[in-house]
């Protein structure tokens, strides 16, 4: 693992951590950063449940720009790409299903 790559997953650790204080674009971004640079593993999981999380039971939706839900949804689904479908489905909060509808509510 090169130096950059070292990099890119200890800031992904600490926006893991450090969720709550992230702004909506510096979310959407990071979430973006994350599937582009094509990272995976322990570190990138947590975080995307994370923020999974908090969008789902903190955030509100209407705070996030249209290109920020746009490149919060293409990271998801690039950063879930290679998990199982039982493995993503475990990184939604407990109790909630994502869905499209869940979206528009909170929207």
């Amino acid at each position: 693992m090169g130096s950059i790559s070292r990099l890119a997953y200890a800031i992904i650790g600490a926006c893991a951590e450090r969720l709550d204080e992230l702004t909506s674009q510096c979310l959407a971004n990071s979430l973006w950063a994350a599937a582009r640079l094509h990272l995976f593993g322990a570190k990138v999981e947590d975080f995307m449940r994370r923020s999974l999380q908090d969008l789902c039971m903190v955030r509100q939706l209407r705070i996030f720009t249209p290109q920020g839900l746009a490149n919060i949804l293409w990271a998801i689904a690039e950063l879930s790409a290679g998990i199982s479908v039982d493995r993503v489905a475990s990184l939604a909060p407990s109790g909630v299903e994502v869905t499209v509808e869940l979206v528009f509510l909170r929207v």
